[in-house]
């Protein structure tokens, strides 16, 4: 007995956790030139989560619903997104001229 009320409150905490998460999508590029941003790291704030964006700049990834979204490529400004609710973001970074201005 006691082993099917612990599978089952397993089960259930499992259940409720996943009822927060929400699958994100979207796409990162570059905001002057509008081009994709191949590479960039997109990861969930205090989590182990994230992904890459793909050669189209897209990505796709689960978050919780009031996670917020962290946005890092090489040579741009880090931007974070509170997820909010919302399935789809598009992500326009902005080069960060003061890393290029100090290897120059």
């Amino acid at each position: 007995m006691k082993s099917i009320i612990a599978t089952l409150i397993i089960f259930c905490s499992g259940y409720l956790y996943g009822q927060n998460q929400i699958k994100i999508t979207g796409t990162v590029a570059d905001e002057s030139t509008r081009e994709p941003i191949i590479g960039a790291s997109i990861i969930v704030k205090n989590s182990a989560a994230g992904t890459v964006t793909e050669v189209d700049g897209s990505y796709s990834l689960v978050a919780p619903s009031d996670g917020t979204l962290i946005v890092t490529y090489v040579g741009y400004q880090t931007i974070e997104v509170p997820v909010n609710n919302s399935a789809v973001y598009n992500v326009d970074l902005k080069v960060d001229n003061r890393l290029i201005d100090e290897v120059v």
